[in-house]
């Protein structure tokens, strides 16, 4: 048996500019098949355990393995799972193997309304394709032109936005800004105050349908993201409103810049303008989705 003790999130507090890659033993943990994060785990949703995961042991071999044979659907299904819960901070794993995945993918394993997907083996590889999609930077999943939908053409992309949020209470809070599929966006964050925990979304649809017995669109299609960092990058094969959500209790708020987004159409109640503001916006916005907004 080996047992691996690391402190790397307390590392990365005492060197300043460092990133988890330039952890000593990162590389080694990396070749055995050991994840290490730059979180602690008292948190309130730890990553799940999975029996099938002891199966593969080395995330790096399983990925390798399932490039040499793409149509093996345990792989797959457990691949995307391991890649959908770590996301972006998954390692040792070459983007390419990862893409070629995702692009060869059949008809049979893309989900459309019209062509819902019932079988069940195309069903896990249906899954295991949409976690694997959300650690991939700059892609657009395969039929996402049917939901939640793609531009016709090149959208006018917005940079060094600002955008200031104040809240109560634990809430989403539309950014008005939409994020176009496969285009990775930059959050600089200026200020924030009260309680931590902020994180960003991208794409209201939240709930997760791999358990459904039909598929009609990805099952898993909202991105979430904690703003941990002065500055977070995020990206979404899929797209979607540009949501942030913030922390239990108040007052808080936070400021950011945000980079290489879409102006969207809202409508708030509570906005004394509304009426302009969304006869400019209506006229303006590119985003695919609007958001309207209550006094409650």
């Amino acid at each position: 048996a080996l047992i691996c003790g690391t402190t790397a999130w307390g590392w990365l507090q005492g060197n300043n500019g460092k990133l988890l890659s330039d952890f000593p033993f990162a590389r080694f943990c990396d070749y055995i098949g050991v994840k290490i994060t730059d979180n602690y785990a008292n948190c309130p949703n730890p990553v799940e355990f999975r029996e099938g995961l002891i199966e593969f042991k080395n995330i790096h071999h399983a990925v390798q393995e399932l490039a040499n044979n793409p149509y093996n659907v345990t792989g797959l299904a457990i691949v995307g799972s391991a890649i959908k819960e770590l996301g972006d901070t998954l390692p040792g794993v070459p983007i390419e193997t990862l893409e070629n995945i995702v692009m060869n993918a059949g008809a049979e394993v893309i989900p459309m309304n019209q062509c819902p997907i019932k079988n069940k083996l195309n069903r896990e590889q249906s899954a295991g394709i949409c976690g694997i999609m959300c650690a991939l930077p700059g892609i657009k999943a395969p039929g996402v032109r049917h939901f939640p939908g793609d531009f016709d053409r090149p959208p006018n992309i917005l940079t060094g936005v600002r955008c200031h949020i104040q809240s109560n209470d634990s809430e989403w809070y539309c950014s008005g800004y939409y994020v176009a599929a496969g285009i990775p966006i930059q959050i600089d964050i200026l200020e924030q105050k009260g309680a931590p925990g902020w994180s960003v979304r991208v794409g209201c649809h939240s709930d997760d349908l791999g358990r459904c017995d039909e598929y009609r669109r990805w099952p898993c299609i909202s991105m979430r993201k904690p703003l941990a960092n002065k500055s977070v990058n995020i990206s979404s094969a899929f797209g979607g409103l540009l949501f942030f959500q913030s922390p239990e209790g108040g007052p808080n708020s936070i400021t950011v810049t945000l980079h290489h987004v879409v102006l969207a159409p809202t409508y708030d109640l509570t906005e004394p303008n509304r009426a302009a503001l969304w006869e400019y916006r209506r006229a303006k916005a590119q985003g695919l989705w609007a958001d309207i907004a209550g006094r409650h």
